[in-house]
């Protein structure tokens, strides 16, 4: 309505007769007034000031509704600038957070850029957090393909998404991750794993397996001197499980190039090669 207003008004000027000045429209006198009529002031700014306490969960409360803070502000006090349309919570240097005011009672703004360093130490919390439901959609369809491709991992890998976000923005950060996942996934189609497994599927504690010697297997380290893993032991053992945990392991975290082989494959092949005068 008010803009409405605005522009009616200024079509007018140039319509209606000055009142005092006959022939002289309403625009025309402004025009002559120019030069006679002082600068105009800083606009005021006007705010209504209030100290509130930031909650664990990163929210200030003001006239019953919450705004969200950056995480590293919980359990300590801000100021907050209260304006007709916006919530501006500042420290004494800049205004850290910013969020359209709520006009209703009972209602939470989530800003889930706040909750990035919090994630970024627990990426469980990305599955159930409320500030994550309203992310771009971009990011919510790139979350749904990394929990469809990487399953357990996903969350973890989304977590590195939106913690580049900041330093990268948004668009660039996703782009990123996107070649990456496709990446992945060429890499993981063409290493032919029979089969995914992961480490966190596997039951360390119904094995004797040396879980922190696996975990430091699963760097990877032992391939840049390339040196052989061999892994012994019974039926159902878990050698294929590992095996292939650490191959996936080494695609998804350390960018190998990975082939898995059944001994009965690997024979036949080198057969293969060996009948037609090739050294495998």
């Amino acid at each position: 309505m008010n803009a409405w207003l605005d522009v009616r008004c200024r079509t007018l000027w140039f319509e209606v007769e000055h009142p005092d000045y006959t022939g002289v429209t309403i625009a025309d006198a402004l025009d002559q007034e120019q030069i006679y009529l002082m600068p105009m002031p800083t606009p005021f700014d006007g705010y209504v000031e209030v100290i509130a306490r930031v909650s664990s969960t990163c929210l200030v409360t003001v006239e019953r509704n919450q705004y969200s803070v950056p995480c590293h502000l919980a359990n300590s006090k801000a100021t907050i600038h209260l304006y007709a349309d916006r919530v501006d919570v500042c420290t004494e240097k800049a205004i850290i957070a910013r969020h359209q005011r709520l006009l209703g009672r009972d209602q939470v703004s989530y800003d889930w850029q706040h909750y990035i360093p919090l994630i970024e130490r627990k990426p469980g919390a990305l599955s159930n957090g409320a500030p994550f439901a309203d992310m771009p959609l971009l990011f919510a369809q790139l979350q749904t393909a990394l929990r469809h491709r990487e399953r357990q991992q996903g969350d973890r890998i989304m977590t590195n998404v939106l913690g580049a976000v900041p330093t990268h923005g948004q668009l660039l950060a996703a782009e990123a991750t996107d070649r990456s996942i496709r990446a992945i996934g060429y890499q993981m189609s063409s290493a032919k794993f029979p089969i995914h497994r992961d480490l966190l599927g596997f039951d360390f504690g119904q094995s004797k397996v040396d879980q922190q010697q696996v975990n430091k297997l699963a760097t990877m380290k032992f391939t840049d001197a390339a040196q052989n893993l061999v892994l012994v032991g019974g039926t159902g053992t878990g050698k294929t499980h590992l095996a292939t945990a650490l191959g996936v392991s080494g695609i998804q975290h350390h960018s190998k190039r990975v082939r898995f082989f059944s001994t009965v494959e690997l024979v036949n092949s080198l057969e293969q090669e060996k009948a037609a005068g090739k050294q495998g």
